[in-house]
């Protein structure tokens, strides 16, 4: 609970960082986006190699060729980075793409299909995969719903679905595990003011390596509160 140290990086500009990932070659790289003027529709990615000491090494912009670009997770694959995130604010749409340490582009997808309300994405790698899930449009029943896909290392689809389950709730992804060879999701719970009292409440859900449901759960907790989660983390045991 001692803290060691703290560094600023001031910006000309509004610049977020919104993951950062210890890397094989001993570096930290951090991902989120940079204002490129005063207003809100430009954007770029913004990438940052830092030390373990906290200095800085560089920084750069990425985009795709449209003015809004955000980095939501970056995540370390062999020797290379995977950024995933959101382009084009008027038709906001997912994207994962593999980069090398020097933030050269090896292979890229970007959707076509927009993201849904609140959308989330989150990426985990595993052995030499790439697990992925993103919020969509796409509908099951009235509900935004979750993709799930499971990605080579040149990001060639080996498997992907939408979520069913999506039918009975309103979810939004908001991170993704690998425990014991199961896929760990935990969800928060939007808008089920039929059962919560109009509270968000958190939701869990298991699926095999190969896309198969295992189970889900609802974690009601004190219907009094909002309940909200952010992250979750897998630990050896």
């Amino acid at each position: 609970k001692k803290l060691i140290d703290l560094k600023f990086y001031p910006r000309e500009l509004n610049h977020s960082i919104h993951s950062m990932v210890y890397h094989t070659d001993g570096y930290l790289y951090g991902g989120g986006y940079e204002y490129l003027t005063d207003g809100y529709r430009n954007r770029d990615m913004l990438i940052m190699k830092l030390d373990t000491d906290g200095n800085l090494i560089w920084e750069k912009n990425l985009n795709f060729g449209v003015t809004v670009n955000r980095i939501g997770e970056i995540e370390s694959f062999e020797n290379d980075l995977i950024i995933s995130g959101f382009i084009d604010a008027d038709n906001p749409r997912p994207f994962i793409a593999k980069i090398d340490t020097a933030t050269t582009v090896l292979h890229s997808n970007i959707f076509t299909e927009s993201i849904g309300r609140d959308g989330t994405i989150t990426t985990e790698s595993y052995k030499n995969d790439i697990y992925f899930t993103a919020t969509l449009d796409a509908k099951v029943d009235t509900f935004d719903t979750q993709y799930l896909a499971k990605y080579n290392e040149d990001l060639q689809v080996i498997w992907d679905t939408l979520i069913p389950n999506t039918s009975r709730y309103d979810i939004n992804c908001r991170s993704m595990e690998i425990l014991n060879d199961e896929i760990i999701m935990v969800h928060n719970i939007k808008e089920a003011n039929s059962f919560t009292n109009n509270k968000d409440w958190s939701y869990a859900s298991s699926w095999s390596l190969e896309g198969e449901f295992n189970w889900e759960h609802v974690y009601f907790y004190d219907s009094t509160y909002t309940h909200h989660l952010d992250d979750i983390e897998a630990t050896p045991e």
